[in-house]
């Protein structure tokens, strides 16, 4: 359990909090005060916690600094500059929702089980690969390079270049450039069977360290390996968020919607961030998942994270998940798309 000071007592952070209320068995740690820059609110109490001025943050001897307002950049500055907070003790109210949704599913699938390393099967040689189209994402070069690590871009862009990526170019036959990409991120046995393990990273992620040492951490009893969703927990509330910000046709989401409720499908029963695959590919098993995997894309939408839940529960197979928030961690970094 963290102590948390949330900085921010405005709208923002009443929305905040009442996130949090909604979703209180995922927020376990110990909320101490909220702060602000406005002197008139010190020393009243909101959503049920006393304001501080910033000036006492170093009173309360804080784990970490929840930046609860939309000002977070100039916050943040304030804190480092000012107050002399080292950066790794703040975050933004989005990134510490995204901790705390993956150390939940994580509990709820594996209790109190420690994350270590086995040591017997270390990963020595793997693939990490992705697929970058005309101008969607800038293809970042690794941070880490190693002679057991192969980075290989998949494109149908033919001026690509790059210095650490082996560059596949690829004609685009499809109708459009995601579901070209979803094929190669679906058929990694078809690409690398050499390969006994391969990771799959969206273009939009920057790749930081040793991908080795997550696979050798995480993978546990089964052939793939995923984060968690670090907001929702069920694909239904997935399928209401695509039809919100429209990603994808509004027909086909709702056709999915109802064939996966006629056919029983559980709320609440988990959800994938799909950004970051680990998968023992040529295992007979894995194949069989990621070739459903692919009809119900072309069945219904491209929105990849619906379908594989469902398709998981179908074939009662069930992927090893993380305790980390895919947008910010030891090993990636979120970028947006162009």
């Amino acid at each position: 359990m963290n102590k948390i000071i949330f900085f921010g007592a405005g709208t923002y952070a009443e929305d905040c909090w009442k996130q949090i209320e909604k979703n209180s068995d995922c927020y376990d740690d110990d909320y101490l005060v909220f702060c602000d820059n406005d002197a008139k609110l010190w020393g009243n109490c909101f959503c049920g916690k006393k304001i501080i001025s910033p000036q006492d943050i170093n009173k309360y001897n804080a784990d970490l600094i929840v930046i609860t307002s939309v000002y977070h950049k100039q916050i943040f500055k304030q804190l480092v500059e000012k107050y002399y907070i080292a950066a790794s003790g703040i975050c933004t109210f989005e990134e510490y929702k995204g901790r705390q949704f993956a150390k939940w599913a994580y509990k709820k699938q594996y209790g109190n089980q420690d994350v270590q390393i086995n040591e017997r099967n270390k990963t020595s040689k793997l693939v990490v690969y992705t697929a970058v189209t005309k101008n969607y994402d800038i293809l970042r070069e690794p941070a880490f390079i190693h002679d057991n690590i192969t980075y290989v871009c998949f494109t149908d862009d033919p001026t690509l270049r790059s210095k650490v990526w082996n560059i596949e170019y690829v004609k685009n036959t499809e109708r459009n450039n995601v579901l070209y990409a979803r094929n190669i991120k679906m058929q990694p046995h078809i690409y690398f069977p050499d390969f006994e393990i391969s990771v799959w990273v969206d273009g939009k992620f920057s790749i930081n360290n040793d991908l080795r040492e997550y696979v050798d951490l995480y993978q546990k009893n089964s052939v793939m390996l995923c984060f968690p969703h670090y907001e929702r927990q069920c694909i239904y509330d997935e399928m209401a968020a695509c039809l919100y910000f429209q990603k994808g046709s509004k027909e086909n989401i709702m056709r999915q919607i109802m064939h996966y409720y006629q056919m029983k499908y559980p709320i609440n029963n988990g959800l994938y961030e799909t950004g970051c695959l680990v998968r023992k590919h040529n295992d007979d098993e894995c194949k069989i998942i990621m070739h459903k995997w692919l009809q119900e894309i072309y069945k219904y939408t491209v929105r990849d994270q619906i379908s594989l839940p469902y398709v998981c529960w179908k074939n009662n197979f069930k992927p090893d998940i993380c305790n980390l928030y895919i947008c910010n961690n030891k090993w990636l970094t979120l970028f947006r798309h162009n």
